[in-house]
C-alpha cells in the first residue's frame, strides 16, 4: 500500500502558483487557478501516466464544469487509488464543489505522491491521451475556438445591435456608424476592466487564506472578522448566475 503524506508533509508547503506551473508543465495544459482541477480530468490523465490503461480514457469529461461531470471524473480517481490500495481518501463531493482549500490540499498531495511514483522515462504523452478521450464538458462555457474559425456569434450579435440602433435613428444601413462602433469598443473595455478587477481579489483572496492556514488562525476576535471578509468575498466572486 502506499503510504500517503502525513499532514506536516513539505508537499503542504507548495504554494498555488508552483501547482499551476506544475500542471501545465505535466500536462501542457493551460491552468489558470487550483479550483480548476475540480474538473478531474488532470488527475485522469495523470493517473494513466502512471497506471497505463487503469482509467477508461474514453470517459474522460474534458473541462468539466457542470457538477456531475466532475464527480464522474473524481469517481474514476478515486477508484484507481483504491485499486492500487494507495492510502489516501477522495471526497469526490468536496472536490467537485470547486472550493479553493479542498482543491489545493489534495492537489498539493497529489503531486507529492505522482513525483514519488511516475517514471520519468516512460514517455507519456498527454496530447495523445486527451485526443482519445472524446469527450468534452456539456457546459460549453469554455469551448475552443479552432485555428482559423471566425467568431460567429460574436460577430452576429454585434451586427444585430448595430443594426438595430441605425436603423431606428434613420440613418443607411449602409454607412459605417461610427458612434455605434465605439460604443462596443468602451463595452468591451470595460468588461476587461472588471473582469481583471474580479480576478485580482480572487487572487488575492487567496493569498489571505494561505496566510491565515500557515498562521493556524483560530475563529474569535479580529481573526474571526478576517476570515468572515475572506469567506464573504469568496462567496460574492463564485457566485453562479440564476434567473
Amino acid at each position: 500500500m502506499s503510504k500517503a503524506a502525513g499532514i506536516h508533509s513539505a508537499c503542504y508547503q507548495v504554494g498555488r502558483m508552483q501547482l499551476v506551473q506544475w500542471l501545465h508543465e505535466m500536462l501542457n495544459e493551460n491552468v489558470e487557478k487550483v479550483e480548476d482541477v475540480s474538473s478531474g480530468h488532470h488527475y485522469c490523465i495523470l493517473l494513466e501516466a502512471l497506471y497505463p490503461g487503469q482509467i477508461n480514457v474514453p470517459k474522460i469529461i474534458m473541462n468539466a464544469k457542470l457538477e456531475w461531470e466532475k464527480v464522474s471524473n473524481l469517481k474514476m480517481v478515486q477508484n484507481c487509488l483504491i485499486q492500487h490500495k494507495v492510502d489516501r481518501a477522495v471526497d469526490v463531493d468536496k472536490l467537485a464543489k470547486g472550493k479553493f482549500q479542498d482543491n489545493i490540499e489534495f492537489l498539493q498531495w497529489f503531486k507529492w505522491f505522482f513525483e514519488q511514483n511516475f517514471d520519468v522515462g516512460s514517455g507519456f504523452d498527454a496530447e495523445d491521451v486527451r485526443r482519445r478521450t472524446g469527450k468534452k464538458s456539456t457546459a460549453g462555457t469554455n469551448a475552443a475556438v479552432k485555428p482559423g474559425a471566425k467568431p460567429t456569434a460574436v460577430v452576429s450579435k454585434a451586427s444585430t445591435i448595430s443594426k438595430s440602433v441605425i436603423s431606428s435613428s434613420g440613418v443607411s444601413q449602409n454607412k459605417p456608424n461610427l458612434d455605434v462602433q465605439q460604443q462596443l469598443d468602451r463595452r468591451t473595455k470595460e468588461s476587461k476592466f472588471y473582469f481583471n478587477k474580479l480576478r485580482e481579489i480572487e487572487l488575492y483572496m487567496g493569498e489571505l487564506t494561505e496566510q491565515a492556514e500557515a498562521a493556524g488562525l483560530q475563529d474569535d476576535g479580529n481573526q474571526l472578522n478576517l476570515m468572515n471578509v475572506i469567506n464573504k468575498v469568496e462567496e460574492v466572486l463564485y457566485a453562479t448566475y440564476t434567473e
